[in-house]
């Protein structure tokens, strides 16, 4: 018997039966590519269906009290904004595109900032 053959049980007809490994490689392979599909479709999809950026503003200010503590500009173009609450319960991370239209990257609770060190010479 060759090595890319393999020995299965077939429990319904209780015998040994042959099947090519490759023609599972093969179907697995399948399934991946048409599932990363649909999640990269779907991550498309909702970046594109974004909200007006003053609308999640207001939200976030209104609903969480959060306020924007830091941003930084990504390759794509896009905009990244940490927003906390005064007391660090809670943060948002959004990303706004020049479009206009802003995403959530992620949200969470318990945001601890990194001190802030003055620059310039010791006394």
């Amino acid at each position: 018997m060759s090595n890319t053959m393999v020995k299965i049980a077939s429990t319904r007809l209780g015998r040994l039966s042959t099947r090519p490994i490759r023609l599972t490689a093969l179907l697995a392979a399948a399934f991946m590519v048409l599932g990363s599909l649909f999640v990269f479709n779907g991550t498309a999809t909702a970046q594109s269906a974004g909200m007006d950026r003053t609308v999640v503003v207001k939200q976030l200010l209104d609903k969480h009290s959060e306020k924007p503590v830091g941003m930084g500009i990504a390759t794509n173009g896009g905009v990244i904004e940490l927003f906390s609450s005064n007391d660090g319960a809670t943060w948002t991370l959004i990303m706004t595109m020049p479009n206009g239209k802003s995403v959530m990257l992620g949200a969470g609770q318990d945001w601890a900032g990194a001190p802030i060190i003055a620059a310039g010479h010791k006394i």
